[in-house]
């Protein structure tokens, strides 16, 4: 139920239920997998693949290499308060 008010927020923001699921897996998981991404959110892989790119463009990922493995880190959600503010700002 908590999940829900947040995804909902989430989509206020301009994030897609799909981003929105992957982010907060992110978020629970700290520096993590595609694969991980993908169990936690129980959405497939290669979706998770294309929309860890999108959260990277929107600056709410990024990516840490640790020998062979890219970990996916979420951003800090004060970053979600950036995204609004930077917004509001255009739309003035």
């Amino acid at each position: 139920m908590q999940n829900d008010k947040i995804i909902n927020v989430l989509e206020e923001i301009g994030l897609s239920k799909k981003e929105s699921l992957i982010y907060l897996a992110i978020l629970k998981l700290g520096p993590t997998t595609i694969i991980k991404i993908s169990t936690e959110s129980n959405i497939k892989r290669t979706t998770v693949y294309t929309i860890v790119d999108n959260l990277i463009k929107k600056g709410l990922a990024s990516f840490d290499i640790k020998g062979f493995k890219k970990r996916i880190i979420a951003e800090n959600p004060k970053k979600l308060k950036e995204i609004l503010e930077n917004r509001n700002k255009k739309f003035e």
